[in-house]
């Protein structure tokens, strides 16, 4: 795991707003890189107001299509 100072340098780089009363939901594709990106920002001291998807993309793509009567 990087250090919390290189770890704010690569959110300001990449341009990440992690502002305090930002809110934040981490996904992404498998389920795997989420939990790093949560577990980083966690590092960082951003725990508020930051929530897990824990499923995936590929997960959540395949359920069936739901209309809107069945919301």
């Amino acid at each position: 795991m990087k250090s919390p100072e290189e770890l704010l340098e690569f959110f300001k780089t990449q341009k990440i707003d992690i502002g305090r009363n930002r809110e934040i939901v981490t996904t992404c594709g498998s389920g795997m890189t989420a939990s790093v990106i949560y577990l980083a920002l966690a590092t960082i001291g951003k725990t508020e107001n930051v929530h897990l998807y824990d499923g995936s993309w590929a997960e959540y793509g395949s359920k069936p299509a739901r209309s809107d009567a069945e919301s």
